[in-house]
């Protein structure tokens, strides 16, 4: 790993003091928000809606969730698993589905509906 990444830490432990490296990852995780609209994006494009209002009324029984996720919103865990259920359920035949979606084909729980 390259030194840029690497830096020294010092931290006192009883009379000793014990020098440790922090190492920064190399690559960024996407979030899930980012997951959520990336796939959002995807379904969109395959089913020729062009408002994330219509979209988000019909994932979220909210017109402006997708915007406000856009905007740095946040969603709880049980609305994102079931808004990636609704997408999963509902995604366009002859279409190949994003990768974000496999997590949810893998989920015992397959609750469909509106991500409410």
């Amino acid at each position: 790993m390259s030194e840029a990444y690497r830096r020294p830490n010092r931290t006192a432990t009883g009379n000793k003091t014990v020098d440790y490296w922090v190492i920064k990852p190399d690559i960024r995780i996407m979030t899930l928000v980012e997951k959520l609209l990336k796939v959002t994006a995807g379904y969109k494009s395959a089913a020729g809606i062009s408002k994330d209002s219509r979209l988000s009324r019909q994932v979220f029984d909210d017109g402006k969730k997708i915007a406000a996720l856009r905007g740095g919103g946040d969603l709880t865990t049980r609305r994102y698993e079931a808004a990636l259920a609704w997408f999963d359920a509902n995604w366009p035949q002859g279409v190949e589905k994003p990768d974000e979606l496999s997590e949810c084909a893998n989920s015992t729980n397959k609750e469909v509906g509106r991500a409410a």
